[in-house]
């Protein structure tokens, strides 16, 4: 890749300018090279967002310069994340932003510049007893109320997050990645249906 491409309106852009105008602006050249497993926006502020590449966790500037994206340090590392989701706050807090190595160190921020690990209960599948995660995803639950996280990682294991609290959600199909091939490197995914908790 070449960095992350932005387009602000293109459909309107190509309709003014015809069809050989390219709406689309070059950011984050620093990530040239890198994959990038999720951008999602932040809910404080729009023109802000997450990033989750195979160097670390990346955050777009609000304003100025965006040929480089910033490096967030919320204690993973300049290794693969392979996935964050902002979802409502608490209280008073605008949001949380969650992020997740794909060793399955979770972190979490209401800042963005203050990050606090998430501990994950060992699941008690004998199965999986001392099997490190080789992979993990995310999705941002449905309550509105609620900072609630749902956690997808090798195994198969599963994890719902409610704010700083994890909890092992058991009974899941050992084959869920298959059967003579485990595809958890490649093939995982998860999201929270819009009207169940």
């Amino acid at each position: 890749g070449v960095g992350i491409r932005v387009a602000t309106g293109p459909v309107q852009q190509v309709l003014d300018h015809g069809v050989a105008f390219d709406p689309w602006m070059l950011e984050a050249t620093n990530l040239a090279g890198q994959a990038v497993s999720r951008l999602t926006f932040d809910r404080a502020n729009p023109d802000v967002v997450w990033a989750a590449t195979s160097v670390g966790l990346y955050r777009r500037p609000a304003a100025g310069d965006r040929s480089h994206w910033e490096f967030v340090d919320a204690g993973l590392g300049a290794t693969w994340v392979s996935d964050v989701v902002t979802v409502p706050g608490l209280g008073g807090e605008q949001q949380r932003v969650y992020a997740v190595s794909a060793t399955g160190k979770l972190v979490r921020s209401t800042d963005g510049t203050h990050w606090a690990p998430v501990a994950l209960p060992v699941d008690p599948n004998p199965a999986l007893v001392g099997k490190p995660v080789s992979a993990a995803v995310l999705a941002a639950g449905n309550d509105p109320a609620r900072p609630v996280v749902w956690m997808l990682a090798g195994g198969p294991r599963l994890w719902r997050v409610d704010a700083d609290t994890a909890e092992i959600v058991t009974g899941l199909p050992p084959d869920l990645f298959g059967t003579k091939n485990d595809q958890t490197n490649y093939d995982l995914a998860i999201a929270c249906h819009p009207s169940t908790q």
